[in-house]
């Protein structure tokens, strides 16, 4: 569990530029758990494993040692999004607590946000989707704040984001943001690579939704040279829009799936043709009773 000492110091850090500084903290109070919300599209998971029956414990025993912080709901009074303290929450009521202790910071959502990444970008074992969520909502406030595009300045994004990833990295994962939450799951699982990821971040929510239906059914899962040459096969086509049969002609599915063979029994087969019948004129018969069947000139009673 962190201490209190470092929730102090990283709001120390994100106010010192700012004359309000710790004017902004409206103070400690011990509010009822159903009051605390989750932060506007939070992007962390809260997982009841170990850690959290472990935390929970410590709840019951000892109380919690470093309080929750949030920012009261503009919309809701007397509901409170929560800043930092998911895990805390929910500890506290696997503990069946009633109330946790909060610190209600009076600041705005976008600040709110910043203050949210931050403080919960220090956590190990992040997932791939969870730092692309997240590189992505702060960016986003950030922007909000400054008055600037999205996108932020080139020279700019890696000290705004404060991550020890590079800035081509914190660009790919904010990319990799664009994917629908079942195609990142693909990523986060590493059946798709990262910059595979990040190649079909750039299609839309429809055709990333036939995609990822394409890749589960057949159990394919591009590289990105393969994304790289749907993408420009696309664009050279007057068909725009992704659909199967382009997935299917662009990865040649015919070669990749894997083929199950089909095998009858001689004996069984005998009895529908004389001994010694060569097998290639077995095969012509038995195909062209398929094709029968398949045009529905012959049915199976």
């Amino acid at each position: 569990m962190a201490k209190t000492t470092n929730v102090t110091s990283s709001l120390d850090n994100l106010f010192k530029s700012s004359k309000d500084s710790m004017k902004n903290n409206k103070g400690f109070e011990m509010i009822e758990l159903d009051k605390l919300k989750e932060f506007p599209n939070h992007p962390y998971r809260i997982i009841d494993d170990e850690s959290m029956e472990q935390l929970s414990e410590s709840i019951k025993e000892y109380g919690m040692q470093e309080p929750i912080l949030a920012i009261e709901d503009a919309d809701e009074p007397s509901t409170y999004f929560i800043i930092s303290g998911h895990r805390r929450k929910r500890a506290s009521q696997i503990a069946e607590k009633d109330f946790a202790p909060v610190n209600v910071l009076d600041i705005d959502m976008d600040l709110a946000a910043i203050l949210m990444v931050d403080s919960n970008n220090k956590r190990e074992h992040l997932s791939i989707s969870e730092k692309a969520k997240a590189y992505r909502i702060k960016q986003d406030a950030i922007g909000r704040r400054q008055g600037v595009r999205n996108d932020l300045k080139e020279d700019s994004i890696n000290e705004s984001i404060n991550s020890s990833d590079s800035e081509r990295t914190i660009r790919r994962y904010i990319r990799l943001s664009y994917l629908t939450d079942e195609m990142l799951s693909l990523v986060d699982e590493g059946k798709i690579p990262l910059l595979a990821g990040v190649g079909l971040s750039y299609f839309d929510e429809d055709e990333q939704d036939i995609m990822f239906r394409f890749f589960i059914e057949n159990k394919f899962y591009p590289k990105e040279e393969e994304v790289n040459y749907l993408r420009n096969y696309k664009s050279n086509v007057s068909n725009k829009k992704i659909t199967p049969g382009m997935l299917l002609h662009v990865f040649k599915r015919e070669e990749k799936i894997k083929k199950n063979n089909v095998a009858l029994k001689e004996e069984s087969l005998y009895e529908y043709f004389t001994p010694g019948t060569p097998k290639d004129d077995m095969e012509v018969v038995i195909l062209k009773l398929l094709q029968m069947y398949k045009n529905k000139e012959i049915t199976l009673t």
